[in-house]
């Protein structure tokens, strides 16, 4: 994995050539080895404590096409939420179904590889983003929104709500 001076996130599939020089004698070719390079804005951090996140390789795979060439956080987080939002398979329903104490990041990815739709809420879209932008090197965090007048019927006031998938 890079980070440092990189100027925009990019996977690179290229390959080393390994070589031997025993006693002086000459460069000999061992081997030639595949590799894939993923450049990232910056180290990856998980949210709430700030520790080097370790890179998932099928989830960077799964987002690589929507964000590659993004020089920025502010691009990178268009780009992701942009990608979740639009993911035809996903279904808005009321309760959360991977996010919670942690990401279920596995049972999601496993879940867009099947038949059915995908059912998610506002806070599994939510978490889904700042876990793919924090990946590829971006800083966001998840925080819950709560009315400032708690005795509210309705909560508080929103927006109209685009159904997520249409």
């Amino acid at each position: 994995f890079c980070s440092a001076n990189i100027d925009r996130i990019n996977k690179v599939e290229t390959s080393i050539t390994w070589e031997v020089n025993i006693n002086g004698t000459g460069w000999n070719e061992l081997t030639t080895t595949p590799v894939t390079i993923y450049c990232l804005l910056k180290t990856p951090q998980y949210q709430w404590d700030k520790s080097v996140m370790k890179p998932w390789i099928k989830a960077l795979d799964y987002m690589i096409d929507a964000v590659k060439d993004c020089d920025s956080e502010e691009k990178l987080y268009q780009k992701v939420t942009e990608s979740i939002n639009g993911t035809k398979k996903l279904k808005y329903c009321s309760r959360s179904y991977y996010a919670g104490d942690k990401m279920n990041l596995t049972q999601y990815l496993e879940d867009l590889n099947s038949e059915s739709e995908v059912n998610v809420n506002c806070a599994d879209c939510g978490t889904l983003v700042t876990t793919f932008c924090n990946l590829f090197g971006g800083d966001l965090q998840d925080v819950c929104i709560a009315p400032l007048e708690p005795n509210l019927e309705d909560g508080f006031a929103y927006n109209s709500i685009r159904l997520i998938g249409e």
